[in-house]
């Protein structure tokens, strides 16, 4: 992909990564002629082109059935992540049917930022296979879950963490008692301890199940959490210095028509909040590049996220 991006004009072989390695334009050219444009009988940028679009239309049609199977299509915006994410992601958008992304300013880390937002926790499995006819069965899992908070308590403490301090929650895994599949049941920790709990979680895997007879219980999910401090999101003030201050040059681009395109390049470290720009455009930054592609507009919003909407 980094070879068709490049041989396409949609990266600058001298400004990757803010300038911080050198592309080779001539060795991608190379690499896509011999495996790709010659066994095809294509010419080298036609071949770049095409291997785009075949990445894009797969994910494409991936993301579309995700959407689909979450009820809203068209009410979902795409998230693009990862260096590569917003090179890629407008075009992958409209394949899914969907006319909205986000590039937040930590795109190009996204794992490592989600990371930074979680609090530190432990969790811990161990399998029951109890028959629960009633409330008094489930208190039978008591040692199980007290072996858990054992662990926990060992390694909260590793953590930094005075145990007393955690958090602790329970997932009850149910079945039916003939076996079906499992069901998670969130459940307050004690449920395997206070009849009055145990008889509410009952209920509540009666009715996740559908069922007033005999359950099983498979299998326990013990977690234990601490809070740790995370990172604010805080509004930025709209920027002072017009686009013209952060237009680089024009670029030549084959996006498949019968010539190369002379296309805006702009510097993402000088956009701010009210900043909008039309495609087709390019927006580079040291952490990844935005290509907005022909009938896609770009917003930098109040928390400095790339919005990219379809016009």
């Amino acid at each position: 992909m980094t070879d068709a991006n490049l041989v396409l004009g949609i990266l600058d072989p001298a400004r990757f990564l803010g300038g911080g390695m050198t592309l080779d334009p001539d060795k991608a050219r190379a690499a896509i002629d011999t495996a790709v444009a010659q066994p095809l009988g294509i010419s080298i940028e036609d071949a770049a082109l095409a291997i785009r679009r075949n990445v894009e239309d797969a994910m494409g049609r991936a993301v579309g059935a995700v959407a689909e199977r979450l009820g809203r299509p068209d009410g979902l915006p795409v998230i693009a992540y990862g260096g590569a994410g917003a090179i890629h992601a407008a075009d992958i958008a409209a394949n899914a049917g969907i006319g909205r992304v986000v590039i937040t300013p930590f795109s190009a880390v996204s794992s490592a930022f989600g990371s930074s937002l979680m609090d530190v926790g432990h969790i811990y499995y161990r399998r029951a296979d109890i028959l629960v006819e009633s409330a008094g069965d489930l208190l039978s899992a008591a040692p199980l879950v007290a072996d858990m908070a054992t662990e926990a308590a060992r390694d909260m403490r590793g953590e930094g963490f005075d145990p007393a301090d955690a958090e602790a929650r329970l997932q009850l895994f149910w079945t039916g008692a003939g076996g079906e599949p499992e069901i998670l049941v969130a459940a307050e920790t004690a449920a395997v301890s206070d009849a009055d709990a145990a008889s509410a979680a009952l209920i509540a895997a009666r009715e996740a199940l559908g069922t007033a007879g005999p359950l099983r219980l498979a299998s326990i999910a013990y977690n234990a959490s601490a809070r740790v401090p995370h990172f604010e999101w805080r509004q930025g003030q709209t920027a002072a210095a017009d686009l013209a201050a952060a237009r680089l040059a024009d670029r030549q681009v084959w996006f498949g028509g019968p010539e190369r395109v002379a296309t805006p390049v702009y510097d993402r470290a000088r956009m701010g909040p009210g900043h909008t720009l039309s495609g087709p455009v390019i927006v580079e930054s040291s952490q990844t590049t935005i290509l907005v592609p022909e009938g896609w507009r770009l917003a930098i919003d109040a928390y400095d996220n790339a919005l990219l909407e379809r016009e």
